[in-house]
């Protein structure tokens, strides 16, 4: 039996890390594969602070005609990509036969919604779930005990347990870069070529941030923080007390990436997407830079916390070609970090790995930290402290300001949920887009942080009676207006 997998991804980066994992462990074990690529563009860019990810009927139709031969369909999913992936189920379930599999953290954390539309749900990683799932349709095995996976059949719901975690990442298999696959532009599904590849990889924001076309990787799984607002804290739990942070070899990892430079000319960077890159010894970090430097040799950007990062490791990876870093700080209020997002980290510690980072200026761009904004719990005084700490960071850098996204599992969003802050997941959670903030003057403030305003001014505007008089809910127009304006002449001004 010749059984043809499909295996869909919605999200605008086509690195796609997952997907491109699990095609290669399929194709390796001779399967059949195609992968096709929707990147929403029209949503992800709309000015709509509510993120409906819906596709033109079009481009459904074209997609049903290219799903049309498969014999089972996967589709990534992440919380706000869930509008997507139910119109595109719905969809094929309706004019087609074959099964459809969900896999990604949203399936993981509620399989049982995401069985209402998928016939089948992966939870945690999926490459040994997955191929065996597809080996025992090959040779028509019943598949219903297959660990991992949960089932539906006959309205009921089938619920296996979890495998172990894989330990050992040398033994999986490369990206699959193969340009046997499909991209949408616009309305159309096309073939991927390498034009099509570097235009794809080019618009990602590190890349432009970059002003380099990257190549996205990662060196491990896993994140060291237990922090309460991220779906790491809610893996951990289903995993129990297994070894959670696993890492690839350096000779693993270079031979990636020497294969993807020696087979796309314009490669120019490498974005090394981890959760905590420097969450490792400094022994390894100099390994790394060492056998980088010798055998990959391009420019490349990674991420850092701070209680992970030190001068031993920033001086080996700015020598390897690090030009970029970034680095979560999210909150300057001790007790928003410690009582609310439970990580065990001082301001101390993020102006120490600040200033390390500052040293290396001259051979860098202006990193990136990670704040983020309205959060229910904070208070006035909270964020004046996350205000205060900025002022206090040195110069340049970049601010990604993030408005707090409550997703379903973590522990904050079951905190939330029981205190009253959520009343409607679809509407609060599922379509709210991390990137609009709310428009008050606090946020404001941010605003001005984010675009070289002189701190002497802002020092002023901080002050806690003109706080009290602008930060009122009367105000929210004023200051909604003036940031929206302030977008639209910076439009212009490209």
């Amino acid at each position: 039996m010749t059984l043809k997998i499909t295996l869909i991804s919605l999200y605008p980066d086509i690195a796609s890390i997952g997907l491109r994992i699990l095609s290669s462990v399929l194709k390796q074990n001779d399967f059949d594969v195609q992968m096709v690529f929707l990147p929403n563009i029209a949503a992800e860019t709309s000015s709509n602070s509510r993120f409906v990810y819906q596709y033109k009927q079009e481009t459904i139709a074209e997609l049903i005609e290219t799903c049309a031969d498969s014999s089972l369909v996967g589709i990534g999913v992440m919380t706000n990509y869930f509008q997507g992936a139910v119109q595109i189920t719905d969809a094929l379930k309706k004019n087609l036969s074959m099964p459809v599999i969900w896999g990604g953290i949203h399936p993981t954390i509620r399989p049982e919604e995401s069985l209402d539309h998928a016939d089948i749900v992966c939870i945690g990683e999926g490459e040994d779930a997955l191929l065996e799932l597809v080996q025992a349709m090959k040779e028509k095995k019943n598949e219903c005990s297959i660990k991992n996976l949960w089932f539906k059949k006959d309205g009921r719901i089938i619920k296996n347990p979890v495998r172990p975690l894989i330990q050992d990442l040398d033994s999986l298999p490369f990206c699959d870069y193969d340009l046997n696959c499909q991209i949408l532009e616009g309305k159309k599904i096309l073939p991927m070529d390498a034009l099509r590849l570097e235009k794809a990889l080019a618009r990602t924001g590190i890349s432009e941030y970059l002003g380099l076309t990257a190549y996205q990787t990662m060196a491990s799984r896993g994140c060291p923080h237990n922090c309460t607002y991220c779906c790491n804290s809610t893996l951990r739990r289903i995993y129990g007390h297994q070894k959670y942070v696993r890492r690839r070899s350096v000779g693993h990892l270079m031979d990636e990436l020497i294969t993807v430079k020696s087979r796309f000319a314009f490669i120019q960077a490498v974005w090394l997407s981890d959760d905590s890159f420097f969450a490792t010894t400094d022994d390894e970090i100099k390994q790394f830079s060492l056998t980088y430097k010798e055998k990959v040799g391009l420019p490349f950007y990674c991420l850092g916390s701070p209680t992970t990062i030190n001068e031993n490791k920033i001086k080996y990876l700015v020598d390897a070609g690090m030009v970029c870093i970034q680095m979560g700080i999210q909150t300057g209020s001790l007790r928003v970090c410690k009582e609310i997002y439970h990580r065990r980290i001082s301001n101390k510690q993020v102006l120490k790995a600040a200033r390390i980072i500052n040293t290396h200026n001259a051979r860098m761009l202006p990193p990136f930290y990670d704040f983020i904004l309205d959060n229910p719990y904070e208070t006035q005084e909270d964020i004046l402290a996350t205000l205060d700490l900025i002022l206090r960071l040195p110069k340049p850098y970049k601010l990604q300001l993030f408005s707090l996204v409550l997703y379903p599992g973590t522990q904050l969003y079951e905190k939330a949920k029981t205190d009253g802050y959520v009343t409607d997941d679809k509407d609060q959670i599922y379509q709210k887009m991390y990137k609009f903030h709310q428009t008050n003057y606090l946020n404001f403030i941010f605003s001005l942080l984010n675009n070289n305003f002189p701190k002497p001014i802002l020092r002023i505007l901080i002050q806690r009676h003109l706080v009290t008089i602008f930060n009122r809910k009367s105000m929210e127009n004023v200051f909604g207006l003036v940031l929206s304006l302030g977008k639209m002449l910076k439009s212009i001004a490209r």
